[in-house]
């Protein structure tokens, strides 16, 4: 076979297999982008991507989007979500003690989002005893079948139950839900506010791709691979909100990280913040965690004289010796060198 149509074959057979490879990822893959419009980031491990309509996402992803912008994600159980209006969003959270106050009454389900800000609108299949589970800093739900829109943000949260029903938990307590419910909570209350009646604010601000029903595009990108644009790895701004979170979700997100410390400009932000994530002390200052050496035990020295008798030889008068018995060395003859005044005179 000619040596120029063996490589050509050979380059064939190697697409097909990449082509076969994404396929299957595709198919193994948790969730996909459906719907992009405007611009949405991925944070992967320690890079950067530009999203588009059928990426795949895997579990540990970030998602993100600026203002103006919205994303719809649909995971393989039929789990729809739209994220919009700088939103920050992290797909199969890896908690780490301390724990996100809502975990521990949320009864040790594994939660599927960690929301830390931004508007989301949820859309879970009812498939009991099957739940779903949305983390945020504030509050968890925990649902069967229900259609939720909230927004996150630092100062408080609020929560509107279109459809369904689900079970909130805020600061250890837990409340029912039902369609219609309107929660709504400031930062420094004490409770939520659960009522029938929607903030003006809320419906207001709620972005229009969240008035209508969230359709089911995931079918049309069967069979298709699309990939992520890089675009490099993370900076400490991209991050910055993550590195600034509850120890619970920070922690496991600061060891993916921590190669980033070999960056100068990372490391720099990261040192100069580190009163937010002391955690990173050990990874940029890894010399002061390092075990301290065994004391060190002193060399015997040799004894001391007596100092007595020391003393008493001092005090003791000396010996007077007679001139008759002193007798001086004989003096050392010194050869005359040339500097001399004996060689001057030859």
């Amino acid at each position: 076979m000619d040596s120029r149509l063996l490589q050509h074959t050979m380059r064939r057979l190697s697409c097909l297999c990449l082509l076969a490879l994404g396929g299957s990822a595709w198919a193994a893959a948790p969730a996909l982008v459906s719907i992009l419009q405007g611009e949405a980031t991925l944070v992967r491990e320690t890079s950067r991507f530009a999203l588009a309509e059928g990426v795949a996402l895997v579990d540990g992803d970030i998602v993100q989007t600026p203002a103006g912008s919205f994303v719809q994600i649909e995971f393989d159980d039929g789990t729809i979500v739209g994220l919009s209006e700088n939103g920050r969003l992290l797909l199969k959270p890896l908690l780490t003690a301390p724990k996100t106050p809502s975990v521990p009454s949320a009864t040790n389900i594994a939660a599927q989002l960690y929301l830390l800000e931004g508007w989301i609108k949820l859309t879970t299949v009812q498939k009991p005893p099957a739940e779903f589970a949305l983390l945020t800093p504030a509050f968890g739900l925990v649902s069967t079948g229900a259609t939720v829109v909230a927004r996150v943000q630092p100062k408080g949260y609020e929560l509107f139950v279109e459809s369904g029903s689900a079970r909130l938990i805020a600061r250890g307590s837990a409340s029912a839900l039902k369609g219609n419910d309107f929660v709504s909570q400031a930062a420094n209350a004490d409770k939520p506010a659960i009522g029938a009646n929607l903030g003006g604010e809320f419906l207001q601000l709620l972005p229009r791709q969240f008035r209508d029903r969230l359709p089911a595009r995931a079918a049309l990108f069967a069979g298709r691979s699309v990939n992520p644009k890089p675009l490099g790895p993370v900076a400490y701004a991209d991050v910055s909100a993550w590195l600034h979170a509850e120890p619970g979700i920070r922690l496991a997100l600061s060891k993916q990280w921590r190669p980033r410390a070999a960056d100068r400009a990372f490391r720099t932000e990261v040192a100069a913040n580190l009163a937010a994530h002391t955690e990173w002390e050990r990874v940029l200052y890894p010399k002061r965690f390092l075990p301290k050496p065994p004391a060190r035990v002193a060399a015997a020295r040799p004894h001391a004289p007596n100092t007595a008798n020391a003393a008493q030889n001092a005090a003791a008068p000396a010996t007077a010796i007679p001139a008759s018995s002193y007798n001086p060395p004989n003096p050392v003859a010194v050869s005359p060198t040339p500097e001399s005044s004996a060689s001057s005179a030859n």
